[in-house]
């Protein structure tokens, strides 16, 4: 009896030591965003440091922002809106280590509708109006991605040009956004670059582009930043997924699925499969008793 007791002692042992595995690899294959940090030389607070995979420099621009070509036999996209400030840094840190990786894999199935001036708020006097930002210098960077927008029709060119935009007006702020520097990163051509620095300057242009993002901003009740809104729907249990997984998010509202998503499991299903065998060796412990 005494044999047989040990027996089942090592039996539950070793079922214990392989559940515990299963949950610490479950826990390592998804791993949560890290911000990594570097120094700032112009007094600001540390800034998250830039990812250089798709943004990096005019010798080193291409075509697409995509590491590979992405296909979609289904022409219905995925409605997707971004409201953000152009020197949030949770904005930064979504359009980088969220959004980015994502639209590599998926640029084919959804259609990205970037809205800055997401916060900024409007001051109407007679004859006059004044526009105002939440951060110094935001107003001046929020007129660059609405310019942007405005002018650059390739979807890939203009999320470069996004990307480029955040990086360089966050870890250069106040100072103005170089347009020419995004231009030549995200491959636009000359004449839009010198169109948006045009539409930057000239108070008539981008005003409007400016009341327009802040009606929708209004209209969709914009409190914090980024917001992202799947097929025109807010829900906050989709928002909350999308600002750590993205990913996830995207396929659990994306209706015919690319490969990307066929491999993603739930949370559920992870812990279902890690706590399983914790479930029988309990089971063993008890009938030896």
């Amino acid at each position: 009896m005494e044999s047989r007791s040990r027996n089942y002692s090592y039996a539950v042992l070793v079922l214990v030591a392989f559940a515990l595995g299963n949950l610490a690899t479950a826990s390592a294959s998804d791993p949560e965003p890290t911000t990594t940090v570097i120094p700032v030389t112009n007094g600001n607070t540390s800034l998250p440091a830039v990812p250089t995979v798709v943004v990096t420099s005019p010798q080193a621009n291409s075509e697409n922002v995509k590491t590979s070509p992405v296909t979609n036999n289904d022409t219905t996209l995925l409605p997707i809106d971004i409201y953000y400030e152009g020197l949030c840094k949770d904005s930064v840190n979504f359009m980088e280590q969220q959004f980015l990786p994502v639209y590599n894999k998926l640029s084919a199935y959804v259609e990205v509708n970037f809205i800055p001036f997401s916060q900024g708020q409007f001051n109407e006097t007679t004859g006059n109006t004044t526009i105002h930002c939440k951060r110094n210098g935001e107003c001046d960077a929020d007129k660059v991605h609405a310019c942007a927008i405005k002018y650059i029709q390739k979807k890939d060119d203009l999320v470069k040009f996004i990307v480029c935009a955040l990086n360089e007006g966050y870890k250069n702020k106040p100072n103005p956004i170089s347009v020419d520097t995004c231009g030549n990163q995200s491959g636009v051509n000359a004449s839009i670059v010198d169109s948006i620095k045009t539409c930057v300057s000239n108070y008539t242009e981008y005003l409007p582009l400016l009341k327009d993002d802040y009606n929708k901003a209004i209209t969709e009740h914009v409190t914090t930043v980024p917001r992202i809104v799947f097929n025109k729907t807010y829900t906050n249990e989709t928002e909350n997924l999308a600002e750590s997984h993205f990913l996830n998010a995207v396929c659990s509202v994306i209706k015919n699925k690319p490969e990307a998503c066929k491999d993603i499991n739930s949370g559920s299903e992870t812990i279902v499969a890690g706590i399983l065998p914790i479930l029988i060796s309990v089971y063993y412990l008890i009938r030896m008793f």
